[in-house]
C-alpha cells in the first residue's frame, strides 16, 4: 500500500526537484491515506523505516542484477532467473567471502525472527527463482 501510494505521490507531483518527497507531504498526504486506508496509526517513524527497508531491497536487488547479464527478472512468476551455474558463482562469492562474527551473527541453522526468502527449482528451465518476502 505504501508503495502505492508514493507512486501516486510521484504521478501527481508531491515531490520536489530532486524526486524527494517533504516530511510534511507524508505526513499530510501519504500517512493520512495509508492510516484511512489499513484502519492504523503509522507515524512517521514508522514510514521512515520502513523507507530505509524498502530502499535496502531495491538495492540488494540492483546488485543481484549487476553481479551478472544471466540474472533477470521472470515477469510472470516475479522472481528472479538465473541458470544454476550462476546462483552458485553468486552463492560463492556471498558465503566463501569470509567468516562473519559478532553478537547478531545468525548460523544456517539458527532460528529466527528475520524475514526469509525462499528458492525453488526450476527442473523445466533449469533455473532457479528467488522470491522474497517483502
Amino acid at each position: 500500500m505504501l508503495i502505492k501510494l508514493l507512486t501516486e505521490g510521484i504521478k501527481q507531483g508531491w515531490h520536489d526537484t530532486s524526486g524527494c518527497i517533504s516530511k510534511m507531504t507524508v505526513e499530510k498526504k501519504i500517512l493520512h491515506a495509508l492510516n484511512s486506508a489499513l484502519q492504523c496509526e503509522k507515524t512517521y517513524n514508522n514510514y521512515q523505516s520502513k523507507w530505509k527497508n524498502l530502499k535496502n531491497r531495491y538495492n540488494s536487488m540492483l546488485e543481484l542484477i549487476r553481479f551478472s547479464s544471466a540474472f533477470g527478472w521472470d515477469p510472470v512468476t516475479k522472481k528472479f532467473a538465473a541458470p544454476n551455474h550462476v546462483w552458485d558463482d553468486y552463492e560463492k562469492l556471498i558465503f566463501d567471502v569470509g567468516l562473519a562474527m559478532g553478537k547478531n551473527v545468525v548460523g544456517l541453522g539458527d532460528d529466527t525472527d528475520a524475514e526469509t526468502f525462499g528458492v525453488k527449482d526450476n527442473a523445466h528451465a533449469n533455473y532457479i527463482q528467488v522470491s522474497l518476502d517483502i
